[in-house]
């Protein structure tokens, strides 16, 4: 599938949901595409208590591939699979085990190959900042992408994490989802 057409094909999921998707990679030979929303769709915790916690316990996790999943139309989530996702390390906080969703947050490398017009983004039509996957500093803080788009922290010598996060159970941080799109 040449990018062209899988443009085409986002744009005919797009009409058919209330979410715009934006294209952040393609695999050309399966037609598999990664994708973001524009927008931020809630506002809401990485986690409902302040906990040590991973992306494979939040409770983020399970409101994405739970009530967020069966919110989509049945003509995009047929099109959204499985994957496994690799949830690496920040540079002093174990990532957690891999995990199979359908729907999930960006990690700190899928941030950094965005390219930066769509790294900020926004809840109901203001600038906000939103989660990560990637933990912070330690296991109740995890990464996150302010207002104007920029990463909390940066990145080691080894390509880790080094920001502080933010506290996982704060209510003021919103959810933009991503997840693999076949397009064929």
């Amino acid at each position: 599938m040449i990018k062209e057409d899988a443009l085409k094909a986002l744009e005919t999921i797009n009409a058919s949901g209330n979410l715009e998707w934006l294209m952040l990679e393609l695999d050309e030979e399966t037609g598999r595409a990664l994708v973001v929303s524009k927008d931020c769709v809630a506002k809401m915790p990485f986690n409902v208590e302040w906990a040590k916690i991973t992306w494979e316990e939040c409770t983020l996790r399970k409101w994405l591939n739970g009530e967020f999943f069966d919110s989509l139309p049945e003509t995009v989530r047929t099109k959204i699979p499985e994957v496994e996702l690799v949830n690496r390390d920040s540079c002093t906080i174990p990532g957690g085990n891999n995990t199979t969703d359908h729907i999930f947050l960006l990690s700190v490398d899928h941030y950094n190959a965005m390219p930066d017009e769509w790294k900020a983004s926004s809840w109901n039509g203001a600038g906000c900042w939103y989660w990560l996957r990637t933990p912070g500093y330690d296991s109740y803080n995890y990464a996150n992408v302010n207002r104007c788009g920029g990463l909390d922290g940066g990145l080691d010598a080894n390509g880790k994490y080094v920001g502080h996060g933010y506290h996982v159970d704060s209510d003021s941080g919103c959810v933009r989802p991503a997840c693999y799109i076949d397009l064929d």
